[in-house]
């Protein structure tokens, strides 16, 4: 078997059509891939718990959540007050996806589940006095919560 032996020059450009053959893959793996732009001022439209949707009065419903690049801020109510969590992370690799949030106030992490299609985001809030991560956004036979929001 004989081995050619490559110029510097044809060896330089095989290496330079490597990287751009590296490059053009991954920007193909990576189409459809990003991530959802959920940055925004977002209103509770309706929800759920125990499998049945809140009522029209419920506290939840007409409530504004205003997104950052790194905070949630859950309006609690015409008096202004906000109630700030840092935005930890984001899994958008996991199904379902899930959101961590920070309560700096009492030091406590949550993590929900989150859902974005288009202008619409859902949320899956553990309820109850130990809460845990939620399965699904099912709600039937929990005490966790859903909220639908629209931008």
């Amino acid at each position: 078997m004989s081995h050619t032996r490559l110029t510097a020059a044809q060896s330089a450009g095989r290496f330079a059509i490597r990287v751009y053959a590296t490059f053009v893959l991954l920007a193909i793996a990576g189409c459809g891939t990003s991530e959802p732009d959920i940055v925004g001022k977002w209103s509770v439209y309706q929800g759920e718990t125990d499998g049945e949707p809140l009522p029209a009065d419920h506290r939840y419903i007409g409530q504004d959540f205003t997104i950052t690049k790194d905070q949630v801020f859950i309006d609690q109510g015409e008096d202004g007050i906000q109630v700030p969590l840092k935005l930890v992370a984001i899994d958008w690799q996991r199904e379902p996806h899930e959101i961590r949030l920070l309560d700096e106030s009492n030091n406590k992490m949550a993590t929900w589940l989150i859902k974005a299609d288009g202008d619409t985001l859902t949320f899956c809030i553990s309820g109850g006095r130990d809460p845990q991560t939620p399965a699904s956004f099912d709600t039937a036979g929990t005490k966790n919560l859903t909220l639908q929001l629209r931008k």
